[in-house]
């Protein structure tokens, strides 16, 4: 009987079926010592050290400030598990917030609303700063100018909203350099 490839039956082999046992391998010579001087190991045979450990890691000398003594650790069932540091996440949250109370004071915004907002900023930010790359690298310079930024806005931001851009940003940085 001729079992395909679909067929069930051949897709789950017979848990009674023989089993082959795995062949013994035979381990390779040694090679003889290539260097008999004494003191002088084999280059093949050194093994690396293990990375460095890491100091926040449970097996790096602890602190002594971080050391609990024992009337501590005996008083409460466990110890105290040193706070974990938060990973600082760039928004442009409050940013949007202090425009919008410029433009609109009676009006706010939701959570959802700002993160949505915050992913199309940091977006076009991205945008921007690939094409004005490109451009630096297509003239052939190492340095980033800003007229490489007022013309990547102009090829991403179609017509008038673009210009718009362009004489904001430049009034920004107006403002920027006046106060500086």
């Amino acid at each position: 009987m001729h079992l395909g490839p679909n067929d069930p039956e051949a897709m789950y082999p017979d848990p009674e079926a023989a089993v082959p046992e795995p062949e013994e391998t035979v381990p390779f010579p040694e090679k003889p010592d290539p260097n008999p001087e004494k003191g002088i190991p084999d280059p093949q045979k050194i093994i690396p050290d293990p990375e460095p450990a890491d100091p926040d890691s449970e097996q790096a000398e602890p602190d002594p400030e971080e050391t609990y003594s024992e009337t501590e650790t005996a008083n409460s069932e466990a110890p105290k598990q040193k706070k974990r540091k938060r990973c600082r996440q760039e928004t442009f949250a409050t940013y949007t917030t202090k425009v919008l109370k410029q433009i609109h004071v009676d009006i706010t915004i939701s959570q959802k609303a700002l993160c949505v907002k915050d992913s199309f900023i940091k977006d076009i930010f991205q945008r921007i700063a690939d094409e004005a790359t490109r451009l630096t690298h297509s003239n052939r310079s190492s340095t980033l100018t800003s007229r490489d930024i007022q013309t990547a806005v102009h090829l991403l931001l179609p017509g008038q909203l673009g210009k718009h851009a362009v004489s904001q940003g430049t009034k920004a940085v107006l403002n920027y350099k006046s106060h500086k």
